[in-house]
């Protein structure tokens, strides 16, 4: 008998150790001591391990029968590189298609320094969506959709995609005329910058009850230092005009922010301004992309991002204010089911381009990588979706022995691509803000709950 190899032990006090899982994700608190745990790593005799267990407190068995049942004691020849096997066939086996995005454009009305899209010298003209091509992408994505998807997400993008309205509003029609016995499924997203909202648009996201997610990065600072004009103006006093009027127009709208470099001891405070300013409790904070013309991502940029989201955590838990990258994470932890893919490029997405192209992953339409010229008879397993299908830490062998294993996804192909020049590789930023997440919310849990007296742990 011995400890299975996904086991992990963190001394979250002195006197308590948490036992922990990373692919079931639970969690055992005991007061045994760490050291004398370390060693059930190697395979001991039960009768041994019963009679330590006993005389380290743990008299009636209860911490030890409870952890033969949650498989955190396994047997010898147990094989455990056959667990990470199935669950990386289970869910490859097939891809599991609910998003189309539709990126209609690779023109904008501002020059954010940070784009992806704008500050790529490899997209050399401008390009938007021929309106012949909606109904063609809108049966291509039907046709390969997944029919058991609890939901359906139809996302809009750019450039600046309000820019066009008479597309938008076609790909809203056509979207609930091809999807209609799915209506109950349907969402509707757009994603801008905000500053085109008029009269005219306001009724098309009223009439379509479309998610409008508006890019903001923080205060008026911290915003307009990247977040600028043609000219090289900040825009942020015209985007908060354009959320008042969302608000009051009664339009479903939350906050994309991307934390710059430089701003990343700021995360706290960031969060806390779009909080108390932008009229909406859903905010998403997003690690900037590393792109070629702008400073690259580092350990300290993600270690000072994700300590500014741990703090967030503690601040807000109690509150309906959400963000969406701690929430994936807190709600994968709470319910103890893992976190497969993280990334929805990874087999769950198609993105349609402005010149007739589709992919896996909107950032390297950019980079003119792993994007098809569009038939109406592709076959997708073909292409490359196949291969970022099968993107996740289940099928990497230096991630198996992670904390972080069932709680990460992996991270973003993209930025190891520009980092390691491979998709497959590891994103190190993500890999920082995971391990760094799953340690905090084992050890939130347990002063949480032991604060509300709910836990009591086994063990002397």
């Amino acid at each position: 008998m011995k400890f299975s190899k996904f086991i992990h032990l963190l001394e979250i006090r002195e006197d308590i150790v948490a036992i922990f899982h990373s692919i079931s994700l639970a969690t055992i608190y005991t007061k045994i001591p760490k050291i004398k745990l370390l060693k059930y790593y190697s395979n001991t005799p039960t009768e041994i391990i019963k009679n330590e267990f006993i005389s380290n407190g743990d008299s009636k068995l209860s911490l030890y029968n409870k952890l033969i049942t949650k498989k955190f004691f396994v047997s010898e020849n147990y094989s455990e590189k056959q667990i990470t096997k199935n669950i990386f066939e289970l869910n490859t086996s097939k891809l599991n298609i609910n998003t189309a995005y539709f990126l209609i454009t690779n023109t904008c009305n501002l020059s954010c320094k940070y784009c992806v899209v704008v500050n790529n010298k490899k997209i050399k003209n401008s390009q938007t969506m021929q309106p012949e091509m909606i109904t063609k992408y809108l049966n291509y994505f039907y046709k390969n959709h997944d029919k058991n998807a609890k939901e359906i997400n139809i996302t809009i993008y750019g450039g600046e995609p309000l820019l066009y309205p008479d597309i938008i509003e076609k790909i809203w029609s056509e979207s609930i005329r091809i999807f209609n016995k799915y209506l109950d499924k349907l969402n509707f997203i757009i994603l801008t910058n905000s500053l085109l909202i008029d009269e005219k648009k306001l009724e098309l996201l009223k009439k379509n009850k479309v998610q409008v997610v508006v890019s903001l990065d923080g205060d008026e600072e911290t915003t307009n230092a990247n977040r600028v004009d043609k000219k090289g103006h900040g825009v942020y006093k015209q985007i908060i005009k354009k959320l008042q009027i969302l608000k009051k127009n009664n339009i479903n709208y939350s906050i994309s922010c991307t934390i710059g470099i430089g701003n990343e001891n700021k995360t706290f405070s960031t969060f806390k301004h779009i909080a108390e300013t932008a009229g909406t409790k859903d905010i998403g904070l997003n690690y900037i992309m590393d792109i070629d013309n702008y400073d690259r991502t580092d350990e300290n940029y993600a270690r000072a991002v994700t300590e500014g989201l741990i703090k967030i955590h503690e601040k807000y838990h109690k509150t309906n204010f959400y963000e969406d990258r701690l929430a994936r994470k807190i709600k994968a932890y709470t319910d103890k089911t893992p976190i497969i893919k993280d990334c929805t490029g990874c087999g769950k997405q198609i993105v349609f381009t402005p010149d007739n192209k589709i992919g896996p992953c909107q950032s390297f339409y950019s980079e003119n990588m792993y994007f098809h010229d569009f038939e109406d008879n592709l076959d997708l397993t073909n292409l490359s979706f196949s291969e970022w299908n099968k993107l996740t830490p289940f099928n990497k062998s230096e991630c198996l022995d992670c904390i972080a294993l069932g709680s990460c996804g992996g991270g973003c192909p993209y930025r190891t691509f520009k980092n390691k020049q491979d998709i497959s590789s590891n994103d190190d930023v993500f890999c920082i803000h995971s391990k760094m997440l799953i340690k905090h919310l084992i050890e939130f849990s347990y002063l949480k709950s032991a604060a509300n007296k709910t836990i009591n742990p086994t063990g002397r």
